[in-house]
């Protein structure tokens, strides 16, 4: 009897790595977007700090899923800026950096529309009480918005800065050089408390975006579904791509290279550690 898993199993590798990508893409949106919209529909209570705190730990718990789903198959970047950055590092090739990107946007504009449907009754609800301000009480469900008094430049390093710190953290805990060498099972939780503390302490001046799979596809579903006239206009029509685009994808770059430059390209080589041991051993022979 010819199992179900033969029956459905894609032969073609790239779409297997693909269909994980956007699938692990998905539920991080998913996910993480709907902690969010649940802390600010059900605490409207809570001081902003508090919710901020809790939002960014079910963001970390968000990924503790999403990687540990998609890792094992494509390697889980379930993110455009890291994709493209460890191909600039020669770790990833370029061939597949499109088919990547395209199925983890994919991934995220599902994930807004599953949003949409989880949220239908208390974001019409909201509008439905100040309709004149209403799409911009929602808006933040499905994306990152400025915080009121910031500037372009502000909003672009909160992004930057937090992608960075994260590209580092990640770069650390999967470089098996080191002598740490943490297993396998650690990797997605290791990245799941780097993203949290990457989030914290940036959101000062909104987001921040670390993730571009998370904010444009998500942005371009609300802005079919009513939300065209508030989703673009953040720091004059800017913030979309200096905070959402720009900011993750060159903190990312800068990350991962930052961490080659000062620690990655410092680590014994393999014959000098080798030659070390060999050493070590003669002088310890009595």
């Amino acid at each position: 009897m010819v199992s179900i898993d033969r029956l459905v199993r894609i032969k073609n590798e790239l779409l297997r790595y693909m269909l994980s990508e956007f699938y692990g893409t998905f539920l991080l949106v998913f996910i993480a977007h709907s902690t969010g919209a649940a802390y600010g529909f059900a605490s409207s209570g809570v001081d902003k700090v508090s919710k901020i705190h809790a939002a960014t730990f079910g963001i970390g718990l968000a990924a503790l899923v999403a990687l540990t789903t998609a890792m094992p198959v494509s390697g889980g970047h379930i993110n455009p800026a890291i994709t493209v950055a460890v191909a600039t590092m020669g770790h990833f090739p370029w061939k597949r950096v499109i088919p990547y990107i395209v199925a983890q946007h994919l991934g995220g504009f599902v994930a807004g529309a599953m949003i949409y449907i989880t949220f239908y009754d208390p974001i019409h609800n909201t509008i439905g009480r100040n309709s004149s301000d209403g799409w911009h009480k929602t808006a933040h469900l499905f994306c990152s918005s400025e915080a009121p008094g910031s500037s372009a430049i502000g909003s672009f390093i909160g992004s930057f800065s937090a992608t960075a710190i994260f590209l580092i953290g990640i770069a650390a805990i999967l470089d098996q050089r080191s002598n740490m060498k943490p297993p396998k099972w650690y990797w997605p939780l290791g990245v799941a408390f780097v993203l949290m503390i990457s989030l914290a302490p940036f959101g000062v001046n909104g987001g921040p975006s670390v993730n571009p799979a998370a904010d444009l596809p998500t942005r371009m579903f609300a802005s079919i579904f009513g939300w065209a006239d508030v989703m673009w206009k953040g720091h004059g029509g800017h913030y979309w791509w200096i905070a959402g685009l720009a900011g993750p994808h060159l903190g990312a770059i800068f990350g991962l290279w930052s961490y080659r430059l000062f620690i990655g390209a410092h680590y014994p080589e393999e014959e000098e550690t080798e030659a070390n041991r060999l050493e070590l051993e003669r002088l310890n022979k009595p």
